[in-house]
């Protein structure tokens, strides 16, 4: 499955996370970090709860075409979740898209939300 990751060297301490692009196909390395992902948007959430600007963020794309930028902001779009900023960029992305997501889409029971 595109995106799916696994270790190189069967896991061995020290080896490089390899995923597969899913546009691409192309194999694609990134050195280990010492945190989880989860850690990482604990992070991002704490310094967004310190509210130094709007305490809301939003994830889009660069309006000059320079990437993505996922930032505290005063737009109404904003949201006070680092996590929901995501999640309502890759549900925007799937609704745009005519292909198949990379990703599940959260469900209730047996009904998608």
């Amino acid at each position: 499955m595109p995106g799916r990751q696994y270790r190189a060297a069967h896991g061995a301490a020290g080896s490089r996370v390899i995923w597969i692009c899913p546009e691409c196909r192309a194999e694609v390395q990134q050195p280990e970090t010492e945190f989880s992902d989860t850690a990482l948007l604990n992070y991002l959430q704490r310094r967004l709860d310190r509210a130094n600007y709007t305490g809301r963020c939003v994830l889009r794309e660069s309006h000059r075409g320079h990437g993505f930028r996922l930032h505290e902001t005063s737009a109404p779009n904003g949201v006070p979740s680092v996590r929901e900023a995501i999640a309502a960029e890759m549900r925007a992305e799937r609704a745009a898209s005519d292909e198949e997501p990379d990703f599940e889409p959260p469900t209730v029971g047996n009904e998608r939300l």
